[in-house]
């Protein structure tokens, strides 16, 4: 559940378009997946994101890792 402090926050959180999450997992249903990417060049973004998360044992980069592969 998400807490909204006032009743005008909770009514600017309805015209919400793009939301971004760090890694904390703060927002999490403990099942993550990407389900969508924007880029130039998805090949190029794509091989480098598995690059990079390729190390980690965090839970947001196995979602990473397994899009990519």
């Amino acid at each position: 559940g998400i807490l909204f402090k006032t009743a005008e926050s909770l009514e600017t959180a309805g015209k919400t378009d793009i939301v971004c999450l760090d890694k904390t997992g703060t927002v999490t249903e403990g099942n993550p997946s990407v389900t969508d990417i924007k880029a130039k060049d998805e090949s190029r973004l794509l091989s480098l994101a598995y690059t990079v998360e390729s190390k980690s044992e965090h839970p947001l980069s196995k979602a990473v890792i397994k899009y990519c592969e």
